[in-house]
């Protein structure tokens, strides 16, 4: 299943364990959730789309694309962001944040889950959309086609993207980078 449960690590141990254990915080309003776009911006964990998982009737999980936003602080808790304009879930993670905006770059949005032959996909669908948080609204960006389910690293100056799906099981050894 897929969980709406925040969790953070305590960066300093336990003094009577010294174990960093990880607490709990409030669960993600909506769907629990796999794959969404994760960024932080300032004091706030901002949470969007992802895919939620049901069974099916003989019990197989059915993926539920997510086109909602969330924001987290342990100031305000939970506040819903604008619906970013199609679903996103596998983006690469973190999310950049570059000149005060989201950069939410590639993302699958389920409308080719089912394609077939799995071996003639087409890839997944070049969006990209920057998200500024000062404004709370979403710009769309050109972007080529790109990969999904892939890490970012910050590496002298730049976020890079690390390799990802170019189409189901076929993975890029490409690095793609953002100066910042």
């Amino acid at each position: 299943t897929a969980s709406a449960q925040l969790w953070r690590m305590a960066l300093s141990p336990d003094p009577q364990t010294q174990s960093k254990p990880w607490i709990p915080l409030p669960p993600c309003p909506g769907k629990g959730r796999i794959y969404p776009a994760l960024a932080v911006v300032g004091e706030q964990l901002l949470v969007f789309g992802g895919i939620s998982l049901t069974a099916d009737a003989e019990g197989k999980p059915q993926r539920h694309y997510l086109q909602d936003a969330w924001a987290y602080s342990e100031a305000h808790g939970w506040q819903p962001l604008p619906p970013p304009p199609s679903p996103l879930s596998a983006c690469p993670n973190p999310a950049p944040l570059l000149q005060g905006r989201v950069l939410l770059a590639g993302a699958d949005d389920g409308s080719l889950v089912d394609f077939q032959p799995k071996e003639m996909h087409p890839g997944f669908r070049p969006v990209a959309w920057w998200y500024h948080p000062q404004q709370q609204k979403y710009e769309a960006l050109p972007l080529k086609p790109t990969s999904v389910t892939c890490p970012t690293v910050e590496w002298r100056g730049h976020t890079l993207r690390i390799s990802g799906e170019l189409r189901p099981a076929i993975r890029t050894p490409t690095v793609i980078g953002w100066k910042h």
